[in-house]
């Protein structure tokens, strides 16, 4: 069966009868780069399983926070793929005075004094390279597409959908997580948030709102599990985490040779420390774990054989821990 250019996925089958038992209300999404794509196929092996429907909450890091922002508006995992699968991720580096990538390829050009003052100018007066403006653009398009604005903020969306959205960002000045929702920030734009939950330090400029400084939620909160906690029984959310089971506890070794992969490494081993936290607790019951194999984070470079794995991988372990919850393993 062919699903939108993804092949070898039979969609549906019987997959609403096994699970009719176990119904969640809230979705936790971790970040993770360009290995939120492996979500769409998660979305998609619930909305099979008839379980989308119900859902009242959505939270999400990075790129999770896209995801769960998107769901929050109302797109489905059919509009998802469409919109995500086929999308050049380079883009989002566009808005920058240098080649970020040919950077990071061969970080020689900094001794070069033209490309070595423009990168020392944008981060002594940005704190980083890429303003993210085409994230935005982008997101305010998908927006429109779902009959919101581009200025949406909190209270208008939950006030629109009836769906509780939390997205986590790092607050520097504080040096502390900060949850944007409708009841801790009603008047922040929803795109805004999603822009800050996603900039890497050093590479995008960071979010500033009411005088204070965002980076990427990943950095202390990758994986907001316990986010509902507080409102709802303990299973009543299920989460996804970008990393293989065994992986958390025992990751594989990756190469260091470049700036890039470098960076790659170090925004890694910090989302780690939280996903390691999930193995601590009884988190990991709650918490689908999705191989990405052996994407990184910013490979945005990703082939669209590759964009389809990540699909496969996360559509077929979703199927597999919702029979496996019913079945009681």
């Amino acid at each position: 069966m062919v699903f939108y250019g993804v092949q070898g996925i039979e969609h549906g089958a019987d997959l609403r009868e096994m699970t009719d038992l176990y119904q969640p209300d809230n979705l936790v999404f971790s970040g993770g780069g360009i290995k939120g794509l492996s979500l769409i196929g998660a979305i998609k092996a619930l909305e099979d399983a008839g379980k989308m429907a119900a859902i009242k909450g959505y939270a999400g890091t990075s790129a999770g926070a896209i995801t769960a922002a998107l769901l929050a508006i109302g797109m489905n995992a059919d509009e998802l793929q469409r919109q995500m699968m086929s999308m050049d991720y380079n883009l989002l580096f566009k808005r920058s005075n240098i080649n970020i990538q040919a950077l990071a390829q061969n970080p020689r050009k900094l001794l070069d004094p033209l490309i070595g003052g423009l990168v020392a100018y944008d981060e002594v007066q940005h704190k980083g390279l890429c303003d993210g403006s085409f994230a935005a653009i982008w997101l305010n398009r998908l927006f429109q597409l779902k009959g919101f604005s581009k200025d949406t903020t909190y209270r208008e969306l939950y006030k629109a959908t009836g769906k509780c959205l939390k997205i986590t960002l790092c607050n520097l000045n504080y040096g502390k997580t900060v949850i944007a929702s409708y009841e801790n920030t009603p008047e922040l734009p929803v795109i805004h948030s999603i822009r800050g939950s996603m900039a890497i330090p050093f590479i995008y400029w960071p979010f500033e709102w009411k005088g204070d400084v965002y980076v990427d939620g990943g950095l202390m909160y990758n994986y907001p599990i316990e986010i509902f906690d507080d409102s709802c029984s303990w299973d009543k959310t299920l989460g996804f985490l970008l990393t293989a089971k065994e992986q958390v506890n025992n990751p594989a070794r990756k190469e260091d040779r470049n700036l890039w992969e470098h960076i790659g490494r170090l925004y890694e081993a910090l989302m780690r420390v939280d996903d390691e936290y999930c193995f601590r607790t009884d988190n990991q019951k709650r918490t689908v774990f999705i191989d990405t194999k052996e994407v990184d984070v910013l490979d945005f470079d990703l082939s669209k054989e590759g964009k389809e794995a990540l699909y496969k991988e996360g559509y077929m372990v979703t199927r597999n821990y919702l029979g496996a919850v019913v079945k009681g393993t």
